[in-house]
């Protein structure tokens, strides 16, 4: 038994000296590091709602929806017409 236990030591110690084997380790442990990390992110940021957009400043110019483009152009052309 205490054979067993000996080759057991020496393997796992032949383990830690080899550093293609530590590399590998840590390759294994960024990566299932990064999944774990990328499902926490989806999960909060599928969870929050989006944030409400706020009116620009004064300095900042201003930007205008589709429907708002259309309004414009519509009230140019009747202006246009009179």
């Amino acid at each position: 038994m205490d054979k067993l236990t000996n080759q057991k030591l020496m393997w796992n110690d032949e383990f830690w000296q080899n550093p293609w084997d530590q590399g590998g380790l840590a390759v294994i442990c960024l990566f299932i590091t990064t999944i774990l990390f990328l499902i926490v992110f989806a999960i909060i940021f599928g969870l929050l709602p989006p944030l409400k957009v706020k009116r620009q400043s004064w300095h900042q110019e201003p930007s205008y929806a589709a429907h708002d483009v259309r309004e414009m152009r519509l009230r140019v052309a009747q202006r246009e017409a009179h």
